[in-house]
């Protein structure tokens, strides 16, 4: 109630669908409401897989970067218990198909899930322009280097306290504390999907793990950072080496880390 009170018609607002058995990717699942009229009924939304949030306007480029964006940032999980988890120092940006028009949104102008569920044309930039590195993003954009380097601060300070919130919570599983009682070895590669709020802050979309390693993650140059950071986990890890004791894995990582920071 407190939400659908909130709701004036003007404001967008966004409602994403998903749960453990659903597995909503690459933009399904989620639309764009500005009305309670909008949203589904109660006796729908009651399964508790409905979550809907208020729309952050978002930082928008000069020029033909005048566009909603997207930063998707690595992390790499290499043990529970204790914890060690890692954010990798290059991100990956992809950029709405449409200029942003505030008068007049549209999905096109909102989604910035490239290959997503919304299919856009792009309008003043090509479909390699969409996705680039952040460097070249923010450049491209108009940022200041404070700038950017307080979006990219921000946001590793939000990551690093989702991380070590949820960590009782990992510990505690059942199948982490056989993994730690065992002393094997075990990692997560995630991606992490942010938005860049008119004032610099983050705020997160969603989270993902990567259940594959693409060939098209070795050959897209806009994902190089996507692919810099799979070969400088597997690195860091020694995926190549022999099993190393657990007591002996954090200072091999410490050596080995790359352009890994620990959070």
């Amino acid at each position: 109630q407190r939400i659908l009170s909130a709701m004036d018609g003007k404001k967008h607002w966004v409602v994403k669908r998903d749960s453990p058995t659903m597995h909503n990717h690459l933009g399904k699942g989620v639309f764009f409401v500005q009305s309670p009229n909008d949203i589904p009924p109660s006796n729908k939304t009651a399964d508790g897989t409905y979550l809907v949030q208020p729309y952050n306007e978002p930082y928008l480029g000069v020029g033909k970067y005048k566009r909603k964006s997207e930063v998707r940032f690595y992390l790499g999980i290499t043990s529970i218990s204790p914890l060690r988890a890692y954010v990798y120092n290059e991100q990956w940006v992809t950029l709405a198909s449409h200029p942003y028009d505030k008068d007049n949104v549209t999905e096109c102008m909102i989604d910035t899930h490239l290959n997503g569920a919304i299919r856009c044309e792009s309008i003043g930039l090509s479909t390699r322009q969409l996705s680039q590195t952040f460097e070249s993003y923010a450049n491209n954009a108009g940022m200041t280097k404070q700038q950017a380097s307080t979006y990219i601060e921000r946001s590793y300070d939000l990551l690093s306290s989702i991380v070590h919130a949820a960590h009782p919570i990992l510990e505690a599983h059942e199948v982490n504390r056989g993994i730690t009682e065992s002393g094997a070895s075990c990692w997560h590669h995630l991606r992490v999907d942010a938005g860049i709020a008119a004032d610099f802050t983050p705020y997160i979309f969603e989270v993902n793990e990567f259940s594959s390693w693409a060939r098209v993650h070795w050959t897209d140059k806009g994902r190089v950072a996507q692919l810099n950071s799979f070969r400088e986990l597997i690195n860091m890890i020694g995926l190549d080496k022999h099993p190393l004791p657990a007591s002996e894995r954090a200072a091999y990582e410490f050596k080995h880390k790359g352009n890994w920071t620990l959070l």
